[in-house]
């Protein structure tokens, strides 16, 4: 029985890794469990399992990008090649049906996801939350092979000075806002997670781990459909955000 179960987490586990074939580098990269707390650096698949079955496969979570360093300059070796989005049932504890309003969430955001992007990305139930995960890349012409980054988009120099965290980060957290937005409300979902996520934080819960909150075994609710998918539509929005972040800033210090 346990010999099944491993081999069903071992394929788990290369399905969420399926997701960074993009990114370049797998490993070394950061994971955590009930065990360990704190993240762990793995440099390959079988340390990653090893991990999991130490920690009785409780609370088993892989990173959605890659670890290059702790220093600052670390930041720029990345780009955007994964969206995570998280939304959990804290967004409708005043609801009388909290996990009907979730469902109702998170169509309404792949439903955004799919019109502006084409994107249909992965969706996680860890028996609280939503881990929607989609990778992507941006592409400014058909013809390109390589996605760019931010800063190749835009000059980073100009920019980062009115960001709160690398342009990677302050990106993730843009997209996870801009499609939870209800094209019916002036603001997104008022969700903390979009505020503390980031390239170092982006943990995706690997599919028939259990959540100790409530004993729950994660499933999948729908699987990418295998396509890198092309978010240079959102791109200009991001810039204008950070565009107008500069102003404000222009504008606070002259005061």
């Amino acid at each position: 029985m346990l010999a099944d179960h491993k081999e069903s987490i071992k394929k788990n586990v290369q399905f969420i890794l399926s997701h960074f074939s993009g990114q370049g580098h797998r490993f070394p990269r950061a994971i955590t469990t009930l065990k360990s707390k704190d993240p762990v650096y793995i440099n390959n698949e079988e340390e990653i399992l090893q991990h999991f079955i130490e920690s009785d496969f409780k609370e088993c979570k892989i990173n959605g990008y890659p670890f290059f360093g702790k220093e600052e300059r670390d930041m720029d070796k990345l780009s955007p090649s994964l969206l995570f989005i998280d939304i959990d049932l804290s967004l409708c504890s005043v609801c009388k049906y909290p996990k009907r309003k979730l469902d109702y969430i998170l169509n309404l955001t792949l439903n955004k996801i799919e019109k502006e992007t084409h994107g249909i990305p992965t969706v996680i139930w860890t028996g609280y939350s939503y881990h929607i995960c989609l990778p992507v890349r941006m592409l400014f012409n058909p013809n390109d092979k390589e996605k760019h980054s931010l800063e190749f988009v835009t000059p980073s120099k100009e920019f980062i000075p009115h960001a709160n965290q690398d342009l990677t980060t302050e990106f993730i957290r843009f997209a996870a806002k801009y499609f939870t937005t209800n094209s019916h409300q002036k603001d997104s979902i008022q969700n903390n997670n979009y505020n503390s996520i980031s390239t170092k934080s982006c943990f995706i819960t690997v599919p028939e781990t259990i959540n100790t909150k409530n004993s729950f075994k994660a499933e999948i609710v729908q699987k990418w459909d295998g396509k890198v998918t092309n978010i240079k539509t959102i791109a200009p929005y991001f810039l204008d955000n950070i565009m107008q972040r500069k102003s404000e800033y222009i504008t606070k210090d002259k005061k």
